[in-house]
């Protein structure tokens, strides 16, 4: 099992001190689990690659494949245990990196309708209370898709206009205002007597950062 070690300042094995916990804490379950889902992951994207192309492959996550084509005849598909589903046939993806694309049937975008699926790490994707009209950070790339593409951007205004002439007008159909949008980031910050959420920014970064212990 993985307790904390105050000497070593992280993380570290420990050995099981009873039999009872042994199916819940044994390491390697979870390692074989990991691995063999990447192993699947990879066998995915290299059957796309051998029937469409290397080029054909535009994005892969821990349990998905983004590719341009028809589904994939080495691919197992269905909806039982061991299968892989077929999530969406969008027309458009706008790829900007590591977690970070949005699916369109059409662009550019003219309604809500139009979004397929859209994901970006660190972003929230909230709705008004009655669920009409987005609200929050997602409304500056609902706004402008292409900012996914722009490495560093920063996400996050307080008094954000709306520029887009169908974003707006769902905006106003609500009564919403869209030249005076918050789209900052809610985040709780701890104070004296409790805890109260703080807007922040968000910036926009392809990098990848890995952590080794030595």
């Amino acid at each position: 099992m993985i307790e904390y070690d105050e000497d070593l300042g992280d993380y570290d094995y420990r050995s099981i001190p009873t039999d009872e916990h042994i199916n819940d804490s044994y390491v390697p379950f979870a390692a074989f689990a990991t691995a063999y889902a990447r192993a699947r992951l990879l066998q995915n994207v290299k059957e796309v690659m051998v029937q469409y192309g290397k080029d054909a492959v535009m994005h892969c996550d821990t349990d998905s494949v983004i590719y341009r084509g028809e589904p994939c005849e080495g691919i197992d598909y269905g909806d039982h245990l061991g299968t892989w589903g077929l999530e969406s046939t969008p027309n458009y993806i706008i790829e900007g990196g590591f977690k970070r694309y949005m699916e369109l049937d059409r662009f550019p975008i003219e309604s809500m309708d139009d979004l397929v699926g859209m994901a970006c790490a660190g972003v929230p994707q909230k709705w008004d209370y009655e669920h009409h009209y987005p609200i929050g950070m997602w409304v500056e790339l609902l706004d402008c898709p292409q900012r996914l593409l722009e490495d560093g951007y920063t996400l996050g205004n307080k008094h954000y206009r709306i520029e887009s002439p169908w974003l707006r007008k769902l905006y106003q159909r609500y009564g919403a205002d869209p030249d005076d949008v918050n789209t900052l980031k809610l985040m709780p910050k701890k104070v004296p007597g409790g805890v109260i959420l703080e807007g922040r920014q968000h910036r926009l970064n392809d990098n990848l950062v890995w952590r080794f212990r030595r």
